[in-house]
């Protein structure tokens, strides 16, 4: 598995590192413990949702 620093990220999406951490910690994607950010089970379950409802929303054939 391939890791990408938050700093990256913020670069590749042409936005401030600050700005990336503030819309990652208003969606519950991270959460900040012992002066580490760690990032949160929500976007697994974000993921499975939306996959959840493509599959309840599919017409039956």
């Amino acid at each position: 598995m391939e890791y990408l620093s938050t700093t990256s990220l913020a670069y590749e999406l042409g936005i401030p590192t600050n700005e990336l951490f503030s819309k990652l910690k208003s969606l519950g994607w991270i959460d900040r413990k012992n002066d580490k950010w760690i990032l949160t089970f929500s976007p697994l379950l974000v993921f499975m949702k939306k996959a959840r409802r493509r599959l309840v929303s599919r017409p039956t054939t």
